[in-house]
């Protein structure tokens, strides 16, 4: 059985997207989050507000999935091939799971599992962090709840 892709792995877990240090621009999805609108438009701009966080976001999401061991053997993978060969593989799983089209998709099967209140208001107040440094680490929290 192949295990699932790091990029992958992630897009399965919940609500959550990131592309560089500087801080990342309000979408007018993202301003629509501020106020609450639905969940499905949420789960959109926090996805991809993580691609707008790229840079910062799979190297703190991959040593996440090598401290927590998820998937099954990322550790090891870490130690015997070194971090920047992981990080350069989800990067580039993460340029196809990224795009709007994968997101759209990802989100249905998401709303149609009715994400629990917390998610989303966890989720509101990631969206409402300034930069992809204040960003990334509440994303990350939120998904790691919902790793298997």
């Amino acid at each position: 059985m192949k295990r699932p892709s790091i990029a992958i792995a992630l897009f399965a877990t919940v609500i959550a997207a990131c592309g560089g240090s500087e801080p990342a621009k309000k979408t007018d999805t993202t301003q629509k989050m501020s106020s609450g609108d639905d969940s499905h438009a949420l789960c959109m701009s926090f996805f991809q507000r993580q691609r707008e966080c790229t840079d910062v976001y799979i190297p703190a999401l991959v040593a996440a999935r090598v401290e927590a061991d998820k998937p099954a053997g990322i550790a090891q993978e870490d130690q015997a091939n070194g971090r920047d060969a992981l990080v350069a593989k989800a990067n580039e799983e993460w340029a196809q799971d990224s795009t709007d089209e994968a997101i759209g998709a990802m989100c249905d099967k998401i709303m149609t599992s009715e994400p629990a209140q917390a998610d989303i208001e966890q989720g509101r107040s990631c969206m409402a962090e300034q930069t992809c440094e204040a960003f990334v680490p509440c994303a990350i929290d939120l998904t790691k709840r919902h790793w298997q």
